[in-house]
């Protein structure tokens, strides 16, 4: 677990109704930054409390891990919550061993039918599940739960408020790790004609983790082709003071990703007003609903020409703001807490 991650962040946010509705919790990890590590214990730990039937395993999967396998032998009961996998071909060219899991993963979701409760963070996801054969009317749906309380609590970091602020620039904004399904480089493209044919002083910023080290280098390289190095920003992983701060001070929120099981920073980005322009594929027509800007096909002008209309038409832009804000109140903690506890319902437990 990771802090900042919208996964991590979802298990937290779990953790927290359960224990106020009265259950005894434990989470387990492989992985835990050191920031988290007062929440979660080692995953050995977990072995004599899958052995007790009355208990409740919930598993998050979003790629192969081998702890699917304790799931799989597991006596208790077993909710899975699934954050989608990308598809493995969508790393071919840059990544073998996340090509690799992700292939295993898809593989291996089929094994994991037999669950009392199966949960997608969308209904794209929870259809995923019913199409493999999981029993529809042990699914549900639960989103993704948005930290509100930790984004209105967080100060704005100063010195990177100061630079986003300059006057005559135009702030675009892409979050997420910068993997293959994200389309980055379609982004930098629709950027380049934006900028070239539209307005000189816009900035481009592709803040996220940059672990997929081929594609990376291929976006720089991509960047510098177009003579835009001095205009587009790679700032890697963020705390999330800076994330606020990038969210806050940006001008447009961009999105060409191919491949979503939900899309959290679609919801971050109506969370703090950013108007939204993102490609209609996969999870994204459902995460914005009536919300946002969606475009079909990528003709580099026509797109970035409605990029401009968003960002120089006043009521234009307002109306988009006030249709994201309307669709963000189907993602606040109340909202997401209510589906969740409908969901457990399916389990015939208690709650308080």
């Amino acid at each position: 677990m990771t802090s900042g991650d919208a996964t991590s962040n979802h298990i937290l946010e779990i953790n927290k109704r359960l224990k106020k509705w009265g259950f005894e919790t434990n989470i387990f990890a492989q992985y835990v930054t050191p920031e988290l590590k007062k929440h979660v214990r080692p995953l050995p730990e977990i072995r004599p409390f899958l052995a007790q039937k009355e208990d409740i395993l919930i598993y998050h999967y979003g790629i192969f891990h081998y702890s699917a396998y304790l799931y799989l032998t597991a006596q208790c009961r077993r909710v899975l919550i699934y954050h989608n996998i990308t598809p493995a071909h969508l790393y071919a060219k840059w990544d073998k061993y996340n090509q690799n899991n992700c292939r295993l993963g898809r593989l291996l979701l089929k094994q994991l039918i037999q669950t009392d409760l199966a949960i997608g963070v969308s209904n794209f996801n929870r259809q995923e599940l019913i199409d493999i054969g999981f029993t529809a009317a042990k699914t549900a749906v639960v989103p993704i739960f948005l930290p509100v309380d930790t984004w209105q609590s967080l100060p704005a970091d100063t010195t990177l408020q100061a630079t986003l602020r300059d006057q005559n620039k135009t702030n675009w904004l892409s979050v997420g790790r910068l993997a293959p399904n994200k389309a980055l480089e379609d982004i930098i493209r629709l950027f380049h004609v934006y900028k070239n044919q539209m307005n000189p002083q816009a900035h481009l910023y592709l803040v996220g983790s940059q672990s997929i080290t081929l594609y990376v280098a291929a976006l720089k390289e991509l960047v510098a082709a177009l003579d835009l190095s001095a205009h587009v920003s790679f700032p890697g992983r963020v705390s999330d003071q800076q994330l606020k701060t990038y969210y806050q001070n940006s001008h447009l929120f961009i999105s060409a990703s191919q491949h979503e099981g939900f899309c959290v920073p679609l919801i971050e980005s109506m969370f703090f007003g950013l108007p939204i322009l993102a490609r209609k594929a996969t999870a994204v027509p459902e995460t914005l609903g009536q919300a946002g800007i969606l475009f079909n096909r990528l003709g580099h002008l026509e797109v970035a020409q409605m990029a401009h209309l968003m960002l120089t038409d006043p009521a234009l832009r307002q109306q988009i703001i006030a249709t994201q804000q309307q669709r963000l109140q189907a993602f606040l903690p109340e909202a997401v807490e209510a589906r969740l506890q409908e969901a457990l319902k399916k389990l015939d437990i208690p709650q308080n």
